[in-house]
């Protein structure tokens, strides 16, 4: 076994040094009507290295221009990646050569040559077929699938009910413990978490009511 990679034990911003990956596919309703007719949307996961921290988009195919969408959303919130690594499946090799294609033209124009005179993104790809290379990102895969079975099972969401649900995922996933944020304070009960790291404090979500008492034929659907 090899040596880590640099980029998980050096610190650094949050999603400079990220993995990719899908999982799905999922289905989702484009209305919510009795007869509205279903379709099918896939989760693209991103990881970071330093922080363990994910973000999570949902895109409507696998298409190379539904990855780069996606990208656009985590350059959006997170900055812009250095280096993304990810497995050589068709969707991200097309990704990386119209990423490259982008790249080129943006370097043509002077106004925006400054922008990226620190350097583009580089995307790499893992050799094929070596399971230890993409346990980062494989476990988080897990994670949001269970979630998912856990919050809706078999029942299908609209795209707009879907993009909330994973938003309260990312939270949740964001929210686990790393490590005690004070070593020197044994009084100190708060935990380290990816969420603490992005926002500089806990990430917080709105008390829900508790459904266990409650039969599954009295729930509102």
């Amino acid at each position: 076994m090899g040596n880590r990679l640099s980029s998980r034990v050096t610190p650094s911003r949050p999603f400079t040094h990220c993995g990719i990956d899908y999982a799905g596919p999922v289905d989702f309703l484009r209305f919510r009507e009795r007869k509205s007719s279903s379709w099918l949307a896939c989760i693209s996961i991103f990881v970071c290295f330093a922080t363990r921290a994910i973000h999570l988009e949902l895109v409507v195919d696998y298409t190379s221009d539904a990855i780069i969408g996606a990208l656009k959303c985590l350059i959006g919130s997170g900055g812009l990646p250095k280096t993304i690594y990810s497995d050589n499946g068709t969707t991200f090799q097309g990704a990386d050569c119209k990423l490259r294609e982008h790249f080129k033209m943006v370097n043509r124009d002077p106004n925006v040559c400054n922008y990226f005179a620190a350097g583009g993104l580089f995307w790499k790809m893992i050799p094929p077929q070596p399971p230890h290379f993409v346990g980062l990102w494989e476990a988080r895969v897990k994670s949001t699938k269970n979630h998912l079975r856990f919050s809706v099972g078999d029942k299908k969401l609209t795209f707009k009910e879907l993009t909330m649900l994973l938003c309260q995922i990312e939270a949740c996933l964001n929210s686990r413990s790393i490590n005690a944020e004070s070593d020197s304070d044994p009084d100190n009960f708060v935990p380290l978490t990816p969420g603490y790291i992005l926002t500089g404090s806990p990430i917080l979500s709105l008390p829900e009511p508790s459904y266990l008492d409650v039969e599954d034929g009295r729930l509102d659907s």
